[in-house]
């Protein structure tokens, strides 16, 4: 087999900073099907802050590889790559035997650290060095495609992310509750908003030293991180003021969730003696737009400062 590039650079000319990371992996693996036989290809990929990987992109597996299959540190597959040296490797191993007669695996990485890796599987007759090589190019073109997704991720964060908590920030919130708020108005499904306000905010400041309210706001942060699922999410809108998405769930429940969080923040002894004050809305009436529901919320905030013996209230 010659190896040509003409391929090739109708790949580079179709892969494209617009298009999402499914988009480009799929127009790059058109075209190496295009060029070499596989029977089936698999890509699987680290799942975040664990160590087991799950199928991301899938072209003819077997029954044995479906699509929601996690694969753990001790399964028979990663067991099997392991012991063979596959995933601590630099170059590619091929011939691999493992119920196929001939595979491709390589790692993908970002900045040496392993991601995933992917397998591709001949069932006819062994690869060419030719092929291979042909393989290895497209695979170096998966490589970076991942590693940009990722760069981008992280552009995307420090974008949208409020530095010193980890929170969205304010245009970031909105701009995410309302795409949540037109898929759950779509598909009729529940979900519930909560604005926490720190009560007396600048005057906290002025006696205690601005230098205090950055340890205050991380603080809040983090008892917020740790009660909310990753289905979830929140935001600092103001310097005095959170935003909470619960997503699937109505308000009577979400007024549990947020009564959990309300606690934990009272009870951390950094936070002791500051007052917060809470307002719960949900997506009951699926006509109105996020920003009705989103003021409502904000008034039962407001209510709740001005009932004392209320922290937390619900609109009605």
């Amino acid at each position: 087999m010659e190896v040509s590039f003409n391929q090739l650079n109708d790949v580079l000319d179709q892969v494209s900073f617009k298009n999402n990371l499914e988009e480009n992996v799929r127009i790059l693996l058109s075209c190496l099907h295009k060029e070499i036989y596989f029977q089936s290809l698999g890509i699987y990929q680290k799942v975040k802050d664990e160590e087991k990987y799950q199928i991301r992109i899938n072209r003819n597996l077997s029954l044995r590889f479906i699509k929601d299959k996690l694969f753990f540190p001790e399964d028979e597959l990663i067991d099997e790559l392991e012991y063979n040296d596959i995933l601590r490797v630099s170059d590619p191993k091929y011939q691999f035997e493992y119920e196929f007669k001939d595979m491709v695996i390589s790692k993908i990485t970002y900045r040496n650290d392993l991601i995933g890796f992917i397998f591709i599987d001949n069932d006819r007759e062994l690869y060419t060095p030719e092929e291979i090589a042909r393989i290895k190019v497209y695979i170096k073109i998966l490589n970076l495609l991942f590693e940009l997704n990722l760069m981008q991720q992280k552009i995307d964060h420090l974008y949208e992310n409020d530095d010193l908590t980890g929170l969205l920030n304010h245009k970031a919130f909105v701009k995410l509750a309302n795409k949540n708020h037109r898929h759950m108005q779509r598909y009729k499904r529940d979900y519930s908003i909560a604005i926490m306000k720190i009560n007396k905010f600048d005057e906290m400041a002025q006696v205690l030293g601005a230098n205090k309210v950055p340890v205050y706001l991380q603080e809040i942060s983090a008892v917020i991180f740790k009660n909310i699922r990753d289905t979830d999410f929140a935001g600092l809108l103001y310097p005095d003021t959170f935003g909470i998405i619960l997503t699937e769930i109505k308000k009577d429940i979400a007024c549990n969730v947020i009564t959990r969080i309300h606690n934990g923040i009272c009870k951390s002894p950094q936070l002791l003696g500051m007052n917060f004050n809470w307002g719960i809305n949900d997506n009951t009436d699926l006509s109105v737009e996020f920003n009705h529901i989103f003021k409502q919320a904000d008034e039962a905030m407001q209510e709740s400062i001005r009932n004392p013996d209320e922290s937390i209230t619900v609109y009605k």
